[in-house]
């Protein structure tokens, strides 16, 4: 009797045994039917995306965040991906799509090489700030003439004739490479004006608020028409999966909540 009940449990679990192993067949040939590993399922349901350093309120490193990331990030949610941020310098970005180590980078060229673009996803806001009592009235970016103006790196290829035709006019160009650098320098009149978004030398300005209560050192001079950004694929249906949840975003008001949150003024 005792070895009877032994050997039932015995049946028992074999039975289980078999039913689980059976299952685990299943699953592996249903992946193995599309051509996927157990190993890579997760895998298969994330997207690689690749974006710049750090340019608050767009983009911050440590978190993931900020308006172009939170806009992407919402998007593919909406789709069923989950998105994985990969930081690195502007120049680098093309470099890690064409090594296939990110399905996507960011960028503001729509006629990058071998890009299949995507919808606007959102805009940068270019312009001109000028160091507070300069001592000279400046409307433009033509009125810099003779002036020290910082830049972004590469900011004419980014705006083009907005800035190109006076670069050889500024009596001294300099990259400013972290948009934070932009209000020290005016300060310490390292600069007399830079050309670069607007929204992020706010961004550095309001984040010193907490030690400081003086007006910014900058007066707002000229806004450019705001820069468009794209999300550059190579895989045409993942433009589209994009763009339909880029679409939804929109649709459901939370696109512009997502804004607000970063950057709530005009």
């Amino acid at each position: 009797m005792a070895d009877w009940a032994v050997n039932k449990g015995r049946y028992k679990f074999g039975g289980l045994r078999a039913a689980v192993l059976s299952a685990c067949g299943l699953v592996f040939m249903l992946f193995a039917g599309a051509g996927l590993s157990p190993a890579h399922a997760d895998e298969a349901k994330v997207i690689r995306v690749g974006v710049i350093l750090s340019n608050p309120p767009y983009v911050t490193e440590t978190p993931s965040a900020g308006i172009d990331n939170d806009i992407v990030r919402a998007a593919l949610a909406n789709v069923g991906y989950k998105t994985e941020f990969f930081h690195a310098p502007l120049g680098r970005l093309d470099s890690l799509l064409e090594d296939q180590k990110v399905e996507a980078i960011t960028t503001f060229n729509p006629h990058a090489k071998n890009c299949l673009m995507s919808d606007i996803f959102t805009y940068w806001h270019d312009g001109v700030v000028v160091r507070r009592g300069l001592g000279r009235t400046v409307r433009s970016v033509a009125d810099l003439k003779g002036l020290r103006v910082g830049t972004f790196p590469n900011a004419e290829l980014a705006l083009g004739d907005k800035l190109a035709p006076y670069l050889s006019t500024f009596a001294k160009r300099i990259n400013v490479f972290r948009t934070d650098l932009v209000v020290p320098m005016l300060e310490r009149s390292r600069i007399d004006a830079y050309i670069g978004d607007v929204w992020a030398v706010q961004e550095s300005f309001d984040n010193q608020l907490g030690i400081r209560e003086d007006q910014p050192p900058f007066i707002v001079a000229e806004y450019f028409k705001p820069t468009p950004r794209w999300l550059c694929f190579r895989d045409e249906k993942l433009v589209k999966t994009f763009n339909k949840g880029l679409a939804e975003l929109k649709a459901s008001g939370r696109y512009k909540a997502i804004i607000a949150d970063y950057h709530p003024g005009p």
